[in-house]
């Protein structure tokens, strides 16, 4: 059935179109292949918190995946252009923040409980060296998924580090702050950050030093 509802050809890669949510039942294997390139990058501290967190080999299809269901409901409050990829943010990068901040909201709010299993794996690949990545810079994030979907992960799980900071500044009031200033296409990068600045400025600050 995959291949007859999903936009994305990639199986498990979580998505949402024409309104509804497409997610796989059984965990991609990719999810897999990233822990699997992260551990090598992670100090022995790093490591064990991975495997204490999603078992030893780490399991993140089974522990993190069903969490994104959250990030996947949230595009649906956005307009999205199927036709041209665009949607009423300016970036990629700046919609899919919006998808996590409101992601990280809902687990902290519903499901506090797997908030370890939210936080582990984005802030060790937040800790990781980003120089094994192909593609970097955040504006060009689009372009990540031709490398293949870890480099697509990477990106995603590093956005989530910044998310709880924008949602530690003010809850469901800085969801919907980023939200209201955020969907103009036209704001540069510089604005972006500008704009979020007014609203978390510790998130703006790590989104200045991501890597290039």
């Amino acid at each position: 059935d995959w291949n007859r509802v999903a936009l994305i050809p990639l199986y498990g890669m979580p998505h949402a179109v024409n309104g509804l949510v497409v997610c796989g039942l059984e965990p991609s294997d990719f999810w897999t292949d990233y822990t699997d390139a992260l551990i090598s990058d992670l100090p022995a501290a790093g490591r064990q918190r991975l495997t204490a967190i999603y078992g030893n080999p780490p399991k993140l299809g089974e522990r993190f995946a069903d969490l994104i269901v959250a990030h996947e409901l949230a595009h649906l409050f956005h307009d999205y252009d199927e036709a041209t990829g665009l949607t009423d943010f300016p970036r990629l990068w700046a919609c899919e923040l919006f998808a996590n901040i409101a992601m990280h909201g809902y687990i902290t709010e519903t499901e506090p409980k797997q908030l370890p299993a939210l936080e582990a794996i984005c802030e060790l690949t937040w800790q990781a060296p980003a120089a094994r990545w192909p593609v970097r810079e955040l504006h060009r994030m689009e372009h990540s998924l031709a490398t293949g979907p870890l480099n697509y992960v990477w990106f995603q799980l590093r956005l989530l580090v910044i998310a709880k900071l924008i949602w530690q500044s003010g809850g469901a009031t800085s969801l919907r702050a980023y939200r209201n200033a955020l969907r103009r296409r036209t704001l540069t990068d510089d604005q972006i950050i500008e704009t979020i600045n007014a609203v978390a400025p510790d998130a703006a600050q790590a989104l200045r030093h991501w890597p290039a």
